[in-house]
C-alpha cells in the first residue's frame, strides 16, 4: 500500500481527525505543515523527489505517495528575512510547492489544487448547479449601484455577500458576512464605496432551515442546521453562535443527492462542502460549494463519520504514476 501525504497546518483539527482514521486503517501518513515548511528539507527533480522532516528522523520519497489530502496551505511563518526579501522568499516557497504538486499530479487527490482554484468561481458553481436542476438565487456580481438597484426592484429582499468567504485578509478572524440590503443601503452615498469594491448581490430566499452537505466521492453526509432558531444565525449562520443552532443528520431526497454529487464531479472535485436552503415549500436552493470547506464541527455535532469517509477514500483510491 502507498502512503498518504497530508498537506495542511499544525493547527488544523480536520487533518488531525483524518490522520487518526488513516492510522486506524493501517495507512502510513506523512504530514507537511506548510506554515512551517522551513522545518523540512525538500528535493525535487524531473524523476521525483523527497521531503525530509528535519526535526524527526522521517523522510518521504514522493514515489511512495498514492494519495494526497490537500487541506490547508499557508505562507511559511518563520522566514528570517524582512521586507521585499520576505515577499520574494514566500513567493519562491509557493512556487516550490507547486512543483511538489506537479510531481504528484497523477496521484489521487482530495482535492487537486488546480480543481480547487477552478471551483472558487461562484458563477461557474451556480451555472453547473442550475444545469443539474437546482434552483439558484438571481445573482448580480457588480460594482455598479444602478445594477444592484435594478435587482432590488425585482425583489422584496436582496442580500450582499463577499466573493470568497468574507475574510478581510488571509488568516483574518474578522469577516464580512451576508447582509440584507434595505433601500437606504442603496442611496447615492453608496455609489463610490461600491465602485471601489464589487460584491455578489442575490435575491433573498426565506428559509425553513439550512443544509450543509459534505460530499466525499460518491458518499454524502447531510446535516440540517436550524439556523432560523436564533436571530444571530438567520441570515448568515457563520455570524452568530453556530454551535447553539441545532444540528442533526438528515437524509436528502435521491434526486437532491444526485445533484450534489454531480456538482462536485463537474467541478473536477472529490470533496465539496455544499450549502443549501430548504424552503418551507420543500424546494432546495443551491447557494455555493467550498472545495476546502470545514466539516469537523458537523461531525462533532451530528456524529457523522466524515473523517472516516475521507480516510477511506484516500486509502482505497491510491494511484501510482503511469
Amino acid at each position: 500500500m502507498g502512503k498518504v501525504l497530508v498537506v495542511t497546518r499544525k493547527d488544523d483539527p480536520h487533518a488531525d481527525l483524518v490522520i487518526s482514521e488513516l492510522g486506524n486503517l493501517g495507512v502510513d501518513v506523512f504530514r507537511l505543515n506548510t506554515e512551517a515548511i522551513t522545518e523540512y528539507a525538500i528535493e525535487l527533480g524531473v524523476d521525483g523527489g523527497r521531503i525530509e522532516h528535519l526535526a524527526y528522523p522521517r523522510t518521504l520519497d514522493l514515489s511512495e505517495v498514492g494519495s494526497v489530502y490537500l487541506r490547508r496551505r499557508s505562507y511559511p511563518y518563520n522566514l528570517c528575512v524582512e521586507g521585499e526579501y520576505k515577499e520574494f522568499a514566500q513567493g519562491e516557497w509557493v512556487k516550490l510547492m507547486r512543483n511538489i504538486w506537479a510531481v504528484l499530479d497523477e496521484r489521487y487527490w482530495i482535492n487537486h489544487p488546480l480543481a480547487i482554484e477552478g471551483a472558487k468561481d461562484k458563477l461557474r458553481q451556480l451555472q453547473i448547479a442550475r444545469r443539474e436542476g437546482f434552483i439558484i438565487p438571481d445573482t448580480v456580481m457588480s460594482n455598479s449601484l444602478d445594477s444592484v438597484r435594478q435587482l432590488k426592484a425585482r425583489y422584496e429582499k436582496i442580500i450582499y455577500k463577499a466573493f470568497d468567504g468574507g475574510a478581510l485578509y488571509p488568516g483574518a478572524t474578522q469577516c464580512v458576512y451576508a447582509t440584507i440590503l434595505e433601500d437606504e443601503n442603496l442611496d447615492d452615498a453608496q455609489r463610490d464605496s461600491l465602485g471601489v469594491c464589487p460584491g455578489i448581490f442575490q435575491n433573498y430566499h426565506d428559509k425553513d432551515y439550512e443544509i450543509r452537505v459534505t460530499v466525499v466521492g460518491d458518499v454524502l453526509f447531510a446535516a440540517k442546521i436550524d439556523s432560523q432558531a436564533s436571530d444571530g444565525t438567520k441570515i448568515d449562520w457563520r455570524k452568530g453562535d453556530l454551535l447553539a443552532a441545532p444540528h442533526s443528520q438528515i437524509k436528502l431526497e435521491e434526486e437532491c443527492e444526485r445533484r450534489c454529487i454531480a456538482v462536485v464531479r463537474k467541478l473536477g472535485l472529490e470533496f465539496g462542502a455544499i450549502d443549501l436552503i430548504k424552503k418551507k415549500d420543500g424546494t432546495y436552493v443551491f447557494l455555493e460549494i467550498n472545495a476546502n470547506g470545514q466539516w469537523a464541527w458537523v461531525q462533532g455535532m451530528t456524529g457523522m463519520l466524515i473523517a472516516q469517509g475521507i480516510a477511506l477514500a484516500l486509502a482505497q483510491n491510491m494511484r501510482t504514476p503511469s
